[in-house]
Formats: C-alpha cells, sequence, structure tokens
C-alpha cells in the first residue's frame, strides 16, 4: 500500500500553500500574517489565527483551544469540519468564514455552550450546523449559541438540531441567543429535526422529525434574511416588543410558533411563511414589501396581535 505523501509546501508573495498528510499532526500552528493555507488539513493541533489569514481545506476538527484574533481570518473553505468542545467555548473576537459548500459544525459532550463574542464577526455563503450534545439523557436544560459579533456578511444558513419530545422530555435541544453587534443576520436561520435516538457525531437528519425543543431568542431590534424548519419558537426576552425584520428577496417557509413580544416586519421581494401556532405572540403583524404568508398559522385569533400595511 502507497504511504502518506509528505507535505508539499508552495509560496506566492505573503502567501503559503500547505498540502500533503498532516494528519499526525498535534502540536501548535500560529498564523502571524499572510495567508497560510492548509488543502487537506487532518491533524488534531492546537491552531492560533494571530493574524493574516488561515484557510483550511478538506474534512477534519478543529481543536476547542483553537483562537482566532481581532483583524484575523480563519476560513472553512470546503468539506466538513467539526468543532467538538468538551467545556463552554467562546470566540471573543476575528472573522469565521464559511465558503459556499462549505459546513462548520460543532457539538459537545454534554450541554456545553459556544459564544462568538461583540468583537466577532461571520461571513460567507456555507452552513453553520449547531449539533446537540452526543450524551444521552439531556434531561433539563438547552444547549445554547450566543451570537454577539457582526453577522451582516453571512449569507448562508444556520442550522439549529433537535429531536422532538418524547414522554419524558428527553429530548435533545437547542437555543439561539440573536443579539448581533450590526443588528442583522444577513443569512437563513433553520431549524432541523434528527433522531431522538441520537446526538453529536450520531446525529441523523430526520425529515419526519418537527423540532419543537429549538428556541430562538431575539434580544433586540434584528434584521434575518429567512426563517425556515417545521418546528421550533422564535420569541423575545426583551419586557418590551422587539422588531424582527425578516426577509432576502427569497422565499421561506417556518413551520414553527412566534412568541410573545415580538413584532414581525416583512421587507423585500419573496415570501416568509409562518404556519405554526401563535396563541401567545401578542405582537404586530407588519407587511411591508413581498408576501406575509399566515394563511396556515395556528391560533391567530387571540385577542393579543395586531395587523398593519405599511408597503
Amino acid at each position: 500500500s502507497s504511504s502518506p505523501q509528505p507535505p508539499v509546501l508552495r509560496r506566492k508573495a505573503d502567501a503559503l500553500t500547505l498540502s500533503g498528510d498532516l494528519s499526525a499532526f498535534n502540536g501548535s500552528m500560529t498564523v502571524s500574517s499572510g495567508d497560510l493555507t492548509l488543502t487537506n488539513y487532518t491533524g488534531s493541533g492546537k491552531l492560533v489565527v494571530d493574524g493574516g489569514k488561515l484557510v483550511l481545506g478538506g474534512t477534519g476538527e478543529l481543536n476547542q483551544s483553537s483562537t482566532v484574533a481581532a483583524g484575523a481570518t480563519l476560513v472553512i473553505n470546503d468539506g466538513t469540519r467539526k468543532l467538538y468542545i468538551s467545556n463552554n467555548k467562546t470566540f471573543d473576537s476575528g472573522t469565521i468564514e464559511i465558503k459556499e459548500g462549505a459546513m462548520f459544525r460543532t457539538t459537545s459532550l454534554w450541554k456545553h455552550h459556544l459564544n462568538f463574542g461583540s468583537e466577532s464577526k461571520w461571513t460567507g455563503t456555507g452552513t453553520f450546523r449547531f449539533d446537540v450534545p452526543e450524551t444521552q439523557g439531556q434531561t433539563d436544560g438547552f444547549r445554547n449559541l450566543t451570537l454577539q459579533g457582526s453577522t451582516s456578511g453571512f449569507t448562508g444558513t444556520l442550522e439549529l438540531l433537535a429531536s422532538d419530545w418524547d414522554e419524558n422530555q428527553k429530548a435533545y435541544r437547542t437555543r439561539l441567543y440573536l443579539d448581533s453587534a450590526d443588528g442583522v443576520f444577513g443569512g437563513i436561520i433553520k431549524t432541523v429535526g434528527i433522531s431522538k435516538t441520537s446526538g453529536g457525531d450520531s446525529s441523523v437528519i430526520d425529515e419526519n422529525v418537527t423540532p419543537n425543543p429549538v428556541q430562538i431568542i431575539v434580544q433586540k431590534n434584528m434584521s434575518v434574511g429567512g426563517f425556515e424548519g417545521k418546528g421550533g419558537q422564535i420569541t423575545s426576552d426583551q419586557t418590551s416588543g422587539i422588531d424582527l425584520t425578516v426577509g432576502n428577496g427569497d422565499d421561506h417557509v417556518f413551520g414553527g410558533s412566534v412568541g410573545a413580544n415580538v413584532n414581525v416586519i416583512k421587507v423585500g421581494a419573496g415570501s416568509q411563511t409562518f404556519s405554526g401556532d401563535m396563541s401567545s405572540f401578542n405582537g404586530t403583524w407588519e407587511a411591508g414589501n413581498g408576501i406575509l404568508d399566515l394563511s396556515e398559522a395556528r391560533n391567530l385569533s387571540n385577542g393579543l396581535a395586531s395587523y398593519k400595511l405599511s408597503g
């Protein structure tokens, strides 16, 4: 059988490309300036992006101790890159770019949370998948994703995974706190159902599962490209109503509910359909541009909601 090929270095100006077998790498690698591209990174070492840009190609893991400094960029170029954490993790700063067709997914041993601080930034058109813990018996609490940085430049899809409820409420579940510094999430937020007997690396996407336990908590006035998925709940933890503006020119369907203290404003071309239970909704549905479709929503006539045409 053929042995692993030795690494190949290619240098161009302030850019360096390293290809070949890096599966045995378990040390620490630091990028201070310029661009470093690892075309097929499968190592397990700590990656420190103090400046410049680190581009990761191929499918593999990202060491949980890896960091991205202010002004630096980590690029998920292709394939699937997994961040597995065994304790809570925060990216305080730096840019995470997910290219078209690439996926950055994260899971944990238990209900460990992932935070992106106010100096962080998301860009790109790929997919960020926030997976449930791999340990079974998660009978209380959620695995939380908090976005506090800039997210307007990310126009891909954020997937929030969950199983449905069983008789003992042993659901795998995720929760998003949406508090972006620029007040804009440019992409799509999608709830995704998985088999209730799986978690983490074993998660199996199941179109027959309605991910009702997913919570999307909007913490300030926000604009979002669109909402999709069969279930879940959009709500706010603010005591006064916040404005949630939706629309990116495409058509989106969300089968979950919208809870209290949220005003929904549809803008742009295309349609946004809400077809879930609206019994807790006490805000305003405002149709600006495009189509705000509530024709299949349930319990709209609760006497708490109001309606407005502004287009």
